[in-house]
Order: C-alpha cells, then sequence, then structure tokens
C-alpha cells in the first residue's frame, strides 16, 4: 500500500502541478515587467497595429501603471501636488488654487476658512497637522492674482527652499513669501 504523499515526485491528489510564481526561475522584478510589456505589444500587434504604435502605447501603459502606484490611490486628481516643503514657485506654476488645496487636503492636512481683508481675499487656510506648517490659499485676492504662502510653525512666512528670510526687508519679505499661481 503507497504512502502518503510528500509532494515529491509529481503533483498531489487535487493538484494541477502548476506553481505560480510571479517570477520565473532566475528573473527579476524588472524583467517580468518587460516580459509583461512585451506581451502587452504582441497583443497589440495581433489587433492590427504596427510594431512601433504597438511599443509605444505598451510603454505608455506601464508609465501610467507606474504613476499610479507612485502617487497611491484615493481620491487625489491627475493634478496632485507633491508637498516636499520646498519649491513653491514650481507648486504655483504647476498647478491651481483648487489642485493645491484638494491635494493637501485629501493628505490630511486642516482646512479652515478665513474672511480676509479687501486686497487679499478670502484664505484657505491648510495646515499639516504633523508639522504645524500653513499654507494661505487667496484664491480671488480683490487685487492681483492668485497666490499662497507658507507659514512655519512658529508663524515666520518662509521664502522658496523652506526657510524663513529673516534679514529681508518688509518689501523683501513680501517678494521673498508670496508664491503665485500661474494656472
Amino acid at each position: 500500500m503507497p504512502g502518503p504523499s510528500l509532494g515529491i515526485g509529481g503533483p498531489s491528489k487535487g493538484s494541477t502541478g502548476r506553481t505560480s510564481s510571479p517570477n520565473r526561475a532566475g528573473s527579476s522584478s524588472k524583467d517580468n515587467k518587460a516580459g509583461s510589456s512585451n506581451s502587452r505589444v504582441k497583443q497589440l500587434e495581433e489587433y492590427g497595429n504596427d510594431k512601433g504604435t504597438a511599443q509605444y502605447l505598451a510603454d505608455q501603459a506601464e508609465m501610467n501603471a507606474s504613476r499610479t502606484t507612485a502617487q497611491g490611490t484615493g481620491n487625489a486628481a491627475s493634478n496632485s501636488v507633491q508637498w516636499t516643503g520646498k519649491g513653491f514657485k514650481d507648486i504655483g506654476k504647476n498647478s491651481s488654487p483648487n489642485d493645491l488645496a484638494n491635494s493637501l487636503e485629501n493628505s490630511g492636512w486642516t482646512k479652515t476658512i478665513e474672511q480676509g481683508g479687501k486686497k487679499s481675499g478670502p484664505a484657505t487656510i491648510l495646515t499639516d497637522p504633523s508639522s504645524g506648517t500653513k499654507v494661505r490659499i487667496h484664491a480671488e485676492p480683490g487685487e492681483g492674482t492668485p497666490y499662497f504662502r507658507v507659514q512655519n510653525k512658529g508663524g515666520g512666512y518662509l521664502d522658496e527652499s523652506g526657510v524663513f528670510p529673516s534679514n529681508a526687508s518688509k518689501q523683501e519679505l513680501r517678494d521673498l513669501t508670496h508664491f503665485y499661481f500661474e494656472k
């Protein structure tokens, strides 16, 4: 009478004999991604696309998949802002007031709204609960272009590099700490 199967020498009862491994033996995940990209190219070629177009579309799909993984999931829009605590001019250049506010709020920042004055208009204030950093967004100023300012926990306004410009005059401080939206 045969003994119990130890899984050596073939599939045991109820097994298909297949192994499911995300990577082939000796291959890296990079090879695996290249393989999936190549299989996507083959699929596209079968549907009548030439190889150049098929490769382009496969590359775009792979880039979109990696971008989604890097940004995470959730309600963040495609215009989500990656907050680093510096590079504020680039944020203003590449996003709208709503993009910035929505992105920070979706990242867990708390939102409050203040009336503001005649010149600056209402302000949307977003506060990072972990650092105390505040971003004051003036999306509809009474005069001028929409802008935002960044405050540290102590209330000092920060410059482009995320530092309080302590030796600046009043006008220099204003110029260094207002970041204008271009969208």
